[in-house]
């Protein structure tokens, strides 16, 4: 962890010289993409994001970072992670993955304490996560989500 701390002190000592400050979550988003670049052997950010190697889906996250769009960055690395591989039907796609993570959980209930009202129900932190994502996605936003991640 001190690494990384050191790495992206790096970054903002090396990017905030002689300039004023930026805002917090462009400091944010260049440091994690630089430390990410530093990481994986790249000298800059630009280097990583240029890399043919690379999923397009992953330097699309990238350059999110780095124009300081963290908000929007994380909503693309739930989509990637979580979401569909293709923008068809996709208010049925969220239905169904609802229903299916909400049977998860109550299956998960019904374990060695009886119903699930009369045990407490273990949800895990990706489980949960996916949940989140699953309650508060719109077909709207996951479409174009996914067609910034593929140009």
């Amino acid at each position: 962890m001190a690494d990384l701390q050191g790495i992206i002190r790096e970054s903002d000592d090396g990017r905030r010289k002689g300039e004023e400050d930026e805002e917090e979550e462009l400091g944010v988003g260049r440091g994690a993409t630089f430390a990410m670049a530093k990481m994986l052997g790249y000298e800059t950010e630009e280097e990583l994001v240029g890399d043919p190697e690379k999923p397009e889906e992953l330097k699309s996250i990238l350059r999110m970072l780095m124009q300081g769009e963290a908000e929007r960055a994380a909503e693309a690395m739930e989509v990637s992670l979580w979401g569909p591989k293709s923008s068809k039907d996709l208010r049925r796609w969220l239905d169904v993955e609802r229903a299916q993570a909400l049977s998860e959980i109550l299956r998960r209930g019904r374990g060695k304490s009886g119903p699930l009202l009369g045990g407490a129900t273990r949800v895990g932190l990706r489980e949960e996560a996916r949940a989140r994502f699953l309650v508060s996605a719109r077909p709207k936003t996951i479409r174009k989500i996914l067609e910034e991640l593929r140009s």
